[in-house]
């Protein structure tokens, strides 16, 4: 929760200007722990704008999810959407939008995914023990990138 904690007030201190319009976008997927579908570790799904939350959702007990929010395509802001087990697994971020400033201070981790804003993206989480993701992060040489 702390880690979510800090996240939003960087957020805050690196988003662009307040959005005063948007289109309507949202996530649909599934969630799984380790390959299996969650069952009763339900996992949290938040949507952020700004550093701001905008929408919450809660996987079902077959993992699947869906959540929705607003994105501008024509303002400075940062979109970013977390995934939060139910359990000792590590939380996703999946980046939708960077503000300006967030690029120029290299706030995010070239490592993080990014996904273009759309109507409905479809986005499958798979959660993965700590040791799971440093070895895959090991695997993308995440620890040899700079940030420019």
């Amino acid at each position: 929760m702390r880690s979510v904690l800090v996240s939003a007030a960087i957020l805050v201190l690196f988003a662009g200007p307040a959005a005063s319009q948007g289109g309507l976008t949202g996530y649909t997927g599934e969630v799984t722990m380790q390959g299996k579908i969650v069952g009763a570790n339900k996992a949290q799904i938040f949507a952020y704008k700004n550093g701001f939350p905008v929408s919450s959702a809660e996987s079902a007990i077959t993992g699947a999810y869906s959540i929705k929010f607003e994105v501008s395509g024509q303002e400075d802001e940062t979109v970013v959407v977390w995934f939060i087990p139910d359990n000792t697994m590590v939380p996703e971020l999946v980046i939708l939008k960077e503000s300006s400033n967030a690029r120029r201070y290299g706030v995010w981790s070239p490592c993080l995914p990014r996904h273009e804003p759309e109507e409905i993206l479809l986005y499958d989480v798979q959660f993965k023990t700590e040791r799971e993701l440093l070895k895959q992060l090991e695997g993308d040489d995440c620890f040899e990138q700079q940030v420019e």
